[in-house]
């Protein structure tokens, strides 16, 4: 007979003795009148109130016993979780690993200092958990749950959080770099000072997030090719960029712009007269979006209140969340742009045609921000045709998803191609008398509603010649009217540097 045995068997003794003297007092004092007689010379009280005092000491000692025992088993399996954490490896490992977090969670340990890099931990439940400082870099937690739990000052570098809840999480100078939070929720979050730098947050839920002094920075590289279209450097570059939440998990990113002077329009031997005379501009900073403006954002933003003419929800004959808009009149960019203001309280508009090219030359003199000529593995348009001793390459036939190319040394992409984007400019037929300080060039009348002459389109598009998506090159035909929309025509926002409605 093993020592448990005995232990268990002194247990059942002391609760038989307690028991019996238990049937013994409820006999003894309730029953007394009616019973006395009959059990009288069984109930010798000094005996049985000793048996129920021996009970009572020993009920105590084998509480006390069992105490110090569950201790030792919680202890106990503390102890393996954490071995269990520390030490496995493998799929089937990770799911013991899973459990034993979870485990810790429950029991409410702090799990502050967890380190579990590259873990695989899907879908797992940790709401209310203190993970300040825990490392999950480059873990995978898509689906996970960290409902109100603290990781503030946590490695999340490199992790996957696709469709994670951190609703009401204190991410506060957390790690997010390179993270995927895609369709992530993280409403109410406080990611107050976190690093957000070249984070995926498409879809992301934001609504009511705190987004104070984080550094949404994010990295890329920048291409430049030869007159072959072959590659000749590659460099790192990095650009700022801050969230607009529309709502429904869409967001709008925003580029910053720095400030400076270029010379606008084409050298002699590239262009037309349109482009010349070829004058020095000033251009102060400006906010410009990453991306063209893709239909998932113009659904929400077509939901808003109007303030001037209607909107069609879904426009676009090339269909996609993530392509960009199209078959937008300019009346409806304008309109667009006036919904987002009102929204935000920020003052959304067009670019004009000076910050459109000086945006889209970032720095650059040649006639594509890649070089001396374009191929279609960095940019979507009519590549049947080339510039100068450039390579023919695929033709699309149709829009691609936002993104999908190389961007800019500012970090922005599809300058080239894809989709001419309207400027708020009238149309001029040179640049003699332009304005030299960056803003649109209007004919008197600048009441945007009731414009009505030919406005200016950039950047070519998926059916143009690649001469037509220069970055000094601007469309002018019969059909440019404002009133124009087409398959072939989108825009893209900027908003001034601490430009606010009041």
């Amino acid at each position: 007979m093993n020592l448990k045995t005995l232990f268990q068997l002194f247990i059942d003794i002391i609760l038989f003795l307690g028991l019996l003297a238990l049937v013994v007092f409820i006999i003894d004092t309730v029953w007394e009148n009616a019973l006395g007689d009959l059990l009288s010379p069984y109930l010798d009280s000094d005996f049985w109130d000793k048996v129920a005092a021996l009970s009572i000491i020993g009920g105590l000692i084998v509480s006390i016993i069992q105490f110090i025992k569950q201790k030792g088993d919680k202890n106990r399996k503390i102890k393996e979780a954490w071995e269990v954490i520390i030490s496995r490896k493998g799929q089937q490992a990770e799911l013991g690993r899973i459990k034993a977090i979870q485990y810790l969670n429950q029991e409410g340990i702090n799990l502050s200092g967890l380190e579990v890099p590259k873990a695989i931990l899907e879908r797992i439940q940790l709401p209310n958990a203190n993970l300040k400082k825990a490392d999950f870099s480059a873990a995978y937690l898509s689906n996970a749950d960290f409902t109100n739990a603290d990781l503030s000052k946590a490695n999340l570098q490199k992790a996957d959080l696709s469709n994670a809840n951190l609703s009401n999480a204190n991410l506060s100078d957390t790690n997010l770099s390179e993270a995927n939070l895609e369709k992530a929720n993280l409403s109410n979050a406080n990611l107050c000072g976190a690093n957000l730098s070249n984070t995926k947050l498409i879809r992301a839920n934001l609504s009511g997030a705190k987004l104070d002094n984080s550094s949404y920075n994010f990295h890329f590289d920048i291409i430049t090719v030869d007159s072959y279209g072959k590659e000749i450097n590659r460099r790192g570059g990095g650009a700022r960029q801050e969230i607009e939440i529309l709502g429904n998990g869409i967001n709008l990113e925003m580029i910053y712009i720095p400030g400076g002077s270029f010379m606008m329009g084409s050298p002699k031997g590239e262009g037309g007269d349109r482009e010349k005379p070829q004058h020095q501009v000033n251009v102060p900073s400006f906010w410009m979006g990453k991306f063209q403006v893709t239909q998932a954002q113009w659904k929400v933003v077509a939901a808003l209140p109007k303030v001037n003419p209607d909107l069609k929800p879904e426009p676009s004959y090339f269909q996609g969340n993530n392509r960009p808009v199209e078959q937008v009149s300019w009346y409806d960019a304008v309109e667009f742009c006036a919904r987002l203001s009102k929204f935000t309280g920020k003052e959304y508009r067009l670019p004009s045609e000076a910050e459109w090219e000086y945006a889209c030359r970032a720095g650059t003199t040649t006639p594509f921000y890649f070089g001396e000529t374009i191929t279609s593995e960095l940019a979507n348009y009519n590549a049947n045709y080339t510039y100068g001793t450039g390579p023919k390459g695929k033709y699309r036939q149709e829009t691609t998803p936002v993104g999908q190319f190389p961007p800019n040394a500012f970090g922005l992409y599809d300058m080239h191609g894809n989709l001419y984007e309207w400027c708020l400019d009238d149309w001029h037929d040179n640049y003699k008398d332009a304005p030299t300080d960056g803003s649109p060039w209007f004919n008197k009348n600048n009441n945007l509603s009731k414009k009505s002459v030919i406005a200016v389109l950039r950047g070519g598009s998926w059916d143009e010649y690649p001469k037509d998506c220069r970055s000094a090159s601007c469309l002018k035909h019969f059909f440019t009217g404002r009133d124009f929309n087409f398959s072939h025509v989108g825009f893209r926002v900027v908003c001034g540097v601490g430009r606010i409605i009041e």
